[in-house]
């Protein structure tokens, strides 16, 4: 699964961080926004591996344009 925690937009254009279990997962998330009629130009920022005690994941940030 993949969490979501900023959405701030900015004249049409979105940047989102946020938390997944995996890779993978933050892969699926880029795939699905780009199929979206919402969303254009989705790019990956940024990821990083991350821990909280025993359990990791992987912190991402991406932006994208918007279309409504």
């Amino acid at each position: 699964g993949v969490q979501t925690c900023a959405l701030p937009i900015y004249k049409l254009k979105v940047k989102i961080r946020g938390a997944a279990k995996s890779n993978e997962d933050v892969a699926e998330f880029l795939k699905r926004l780009n199929s979206s009629v919402f969303f254009k130009d989705v790019n990956l920022d940024a990821t990083a591996q991350a821990n909280k005690g025993s359990v990791k994941y992987v912190n991402f940030g991406l932006s994208a344009s918007v279309i409504y």
